[in-house]
């Protein structure tokens, strides 16, 4: 039994980075019609920079808060385009793990805390991978309460 848990968290993040992959490929492209800005493309980079801080996060906690330090620092930079959707979906990643790890601590002596642990941080790869997939297609996040369809971020005067 033992020897089968691995197996199980194995392919359940095998799954979410799927999954995600296949989510992100769904969200409609945003039309590019001329190149970007140098200051877009320096932003895009420390949107790839805070992803890959994110993913190392798995192995090494403490580079999600260099991360999330990171997306505070250029979120206000990022404002009026489709990367502020990036950092914002950073930011709000960071925390809700923090929530939900903490969570995860209370109930671990009630014996359902390893459970909270492993659906967080499902949670947390679906997110990322999400999120970096639709970066690198130079795609906008759509978050819940966004009042512009997301072929309009960004495009907005």
């Amino acid at each position: 039994m033992m020897g089968l848990l691995p197996v199980l968290g194995i392919a359940a993040i095998a799954a979410a980075i799927w999954y995600g992959v296949k989510k992100a490929k769904a969200t409609p492209a945003q039309a590019a019609t001329e190149p970007p800005a140098p200051q877009e493309e320096a932003l895009r980079k420390m949107a790839h920079i805070a992803y890959g801080l994110y993913a190392a996060a798995v192995l090494f906690p403490v580079t999600a808060v260099a991360g999330v330090i990171l997306a505070y620092l250029k979120q206000n930079e990022a404002q009026g385009t489709w990367l502020a959707t990036h950092f914002r979906w950073l930011i709000r990643t960071f925390w809700f793990m923090l929530l939900w790890s903490a969570i995860g601590m209370v109930l671990f002596f009630a014996m359902v805390g390893w459970l909270v642990f492993l659906v967080a941080a499902l949670w947390y790869i679906y997110r990322v991978v999400l999120g970096w997939v639709s970066l690198a297609e130079r795609r906008p996040m759509r978050m819940k309460g966004d009042a512009a369809p997301v072929a309009q971020i960004g495009q907005q005067g």
